[in-house]
């Protein structure tokens, strides 16, 4: 290959995932050197999201049912290295922002070997939230029946009625 010639190259079929290298080789025989610019990746595996856990700030009727009233919860999960982390909130309709250096964001997100760990910046409003991750090639995980969802409600409930015993209430009269 002399000269400054632009070559495509047309795959008659798909590449599995892998890494592979470009190198040309001449009529006599004669084999290019492969560097960096000559290498790529195929990765069209998605990551994988496991059920994520709010930890001690699940505060539903069960420890494991991502339910919370805590407005700044602690997201975990586990999964591959690497991945860019993104919160949606479903009920609005908005992409969270990762809060990056010194710029504002609405969370964190702490990565430690396969662990992630996410912190809120600011209060949640009430609904439900999804998380996502996506790797180094674009790839974007699956939704995952719920097991990548949280759900916020802080609202105190109340009582709009006072509460009548009907006929059993047999004390002086029928609204003590």
């Amino acid at each position: 290959i002399e000269g400054i010639g632009q070559y495509s190259i047309l795959f008659s079929s798909d590449l599995d995932d892998g890494y592979y290298a470009i190198f040309g080789e001449d009529d006599a025989g004669n084999i290019s050197e492969i560097n960096f610019g000559h290498k790529f990746i195929i990765d069209r595996t998605l990551p994988d999201l496991p059920k994520i856990n709010l930890g001690a700030s699940d505060t539903g009727k069960s420890d494991t049912d991502l339910f919370t009233k805590d407005v700044r919860p602690t997201v975990e999960f586990s999964t591959e290295p690497g991945l860019q982390v993104f919160v949606v909130n479903i009920s609005e309709n908005q992409i969270l922002n990762e809060k990056t250096g010194e710029d504002s964001g609405d969370f964190t997100v702490i990565s430690t070997n396969n662990n992630y760990q996410i912190l809120f910046e600011n209060d949640l409003s009430d609904g439900s939230y999804l998380i996502k991750v996506r790797d180094d090639a674009g790839n974007i995980n699956l939704q995952g029946e719920g097991l990548d969802v949280f759900r916020i409600d802080s609202t105190i409930p109340t009582f709009n009625n006072a509460i009548s015993l009907g006929d059993t209430d047999k004390g002086r009269d029928n609204t003590d």
